[in-house]
């Protein structure tokens, strides 16, 4: 009788060590297959956040802009020594507005701009993006 109740006893906990674990893979699983940004804003301000880092790059630094609307190469530089942080974001189809806080290199807000993005084959590109 003790053999059998011992037994009983492993495999039930068997099937739920089992089971959670199915459950944590379904989560997983499940969990990750989303747009890693979730929304269309959510993604146009990860981009903004990142234009500093693109500037590092003459080639980075023209794909992040729309056709015809990268700026001259002597301002590339200044982009990278300033943080962007979208504040507010505005979609209206393939074109968005943001307003974009600009802060310089001691992490102090220094300004707060109007920048236009249009979609190009599915990615966000800049088509003005001032400097203070």
């Amino acid at each position: 009788m003790y053999v059998s109740r011992c037994f009983v006893i492993k495999q039930s906990l068997a099937h739920i060590v089992c089971g959670a674990g199915l459950l944590l893979w379904l989560t997983v699983v499940v969990g990750c297959s989303g747009n890693e940004f979730g929304t269309p804003s959510d993604e146009l301000a990860q981009f903004i956040a990142g234009v500093a880092d693109s500037a590092g790059n003459p080639e980075t630094f023209q794909a992040i802009f729309a056709a015809g609307t990268t700026p001259d190469e002597s301002e590339r530089s200044k982009y990278g020594s300033h943080a962007f942080w979208a504040k507010n974001v505005s979609i209206s189809g393939d074109m968005a507005t943001v307003t974009v806080e600009v802060s310089d290199s001691d992490d102090r807000v220094i300004s707060e701009l109007e920048w236009t993005a249009v979609q190009e084959a599915g990615q966000w590109k800049l088509k003005t993006a001032p400097l203070p």
